[in-house]
């Protein structure tokens, strides 16, 4: 094994560098992965990439991260080397990390939800080193086994951006009963509309970008509907006979995409927020009140959740990674990579492949 390894670095202001690094040793109860597939985010652009260079490692959006961590938390690969302790994982063993690590001993981390954690909340490419590199260092309890026939990149995809729409169509309890609404074609919402259809749902995506909307024909959705061209609600009314869509969820994080989601959302319907950040401003009682919506915010999923997905993508030979990874990259193209990815000059989910 190599002494040094390489690895990306967001100093701010929209710039990425690749630099060498020391490869790190595992301590008790961690693992030394060889990377293999390694996942880019839209969390990755808006709270570290686009960050003016002068505020890196100073709190903003509430993340303060330090310039210095190497980034990507969306990791899979190889376990190569134990630190002490571990006890279930074995060396070969293939990994997707959980990318939360938590105290593991509250109650939300007893439940899988490292995410709320109440004590630590440490996320690796923010808080510790992250997946963009040659290895990577992860606490054994942070990494799930895939199965032979998933792939690295669909597990990297799975640690944050595919599991985070499972997660909502499932906490959303879709089924072949809905008409499911999506806001956002970008990887979430694919992921959503993907897993959607799957549930049984007929689906209809919605996003500006035609490339995108192209990619949500491929999985087979039932309309795609560009704001730029066309009227969001009346496509849902039409396609619904009046009645609105029984289940959507908004990935955008968009404040007028947001308030239209609850318009198109029937009586009683349910309603997801994922998309992080900025505001909106709803008419509580015409648009939630009065037509009785079930409301979730929607964070991210549970280590349960992303062991469900795994196996629900092994088990069906769902082709994730065929059909929504369509950016492959090696880690000294990070630089273009990020840049395009910025643009919105990427389609599906970006991924670096390392070996």
């Amino acid at each position: 094994m190599s002494k040094s390894m390489k690895g990306v670095l967001f100093p701010g202001s929209e710039t990425c560098v690749v630099e060498e690094f020391e490869v790190p040793s595992p301590r008790h109860g961690e693992v030394l992965i060889e990377m293999r597939a390694s996942g880019m985010c839209g969390s990755d652009l808006e709270y570290l990439y686009k960050t003016p260079r002068e505020l890196r490692g100073q709190p903003v959006n509430g993340v303060a991260a330090d310039p210095r961590t190497i980034t990507g938390h969306e990791p899979a690969g190889v376990v190569v080397a134990l630190g002490e302790g571990v006890r279930h994982l074995k060396v070969g063993d293939r990994v997707a990390v959980y990318h939360i690590n938590g105290c593991g001993f509250c109650q939300q981390c007893r439940s899988g939800w490292q995410i709320t954690c109440t004590s630590v909340h440490k996320t690796y490419g923010f808080d510790r080193d992250g997946g963009n590199a040659d290895y990577l260092v992860a606490d054994e309890r942070d990494c799930v086994t895939l199965p032979e026939n998933v792939s690295f990149e669909e597990g990297a995809f799975i640690a944050c951006g595919a599991g985070t729409g499972f997660s909502a169509t499932k906490r959303l309890a879709v089924s072949g009963l809905d008409d499911y609404v999506v806001f956002g074609a970008g990887p979430v919402g694919l992921s959503a509309a993907l897993f959607g259809k799957f549930m049984g749902a007929r689906v209809l995506v919605v996003d500006v970008n035609d490339t995108r909307l192209e990619l949500a024909k491929q999985i087979g959705v039932a309309r795609t509907i560009n704001p730029t061209r066309q009227s969001v609600l009346d496509e849902v009314m039409s396609f619904t006979n009046s009645a609105g869509a029984s289940a959507a969820v908004d990935a955008t994080a968009n404040p007028k995409a947001r308030s239209t989601m609850l318009d198109c959302a029937k009586t009683w319907g349910r309603v997801a927020f994922v998309g992080e950040g900025h505001t909106a401003t709803f008419d509580i009682s015409q648009q939630i009140i009065h037509k009785q919506l079930t409301v979730l915010g929607s964070w991210v999923y549970s280590t349960q959740m992303m062991m469900e997905l795994i196996d629900l993508v092994s088990r069906h030979s769902i082709p994730l990674g065929k059909l929504l990874v369509t950016d492959r990259w090696q880690l000294d193209d990070a630089p273009e990579a990020y840049r395009r990815f910025s643009a919105g000059e990427t389609a599906g989910k970006g991924v670096f492949m390392h070996a």
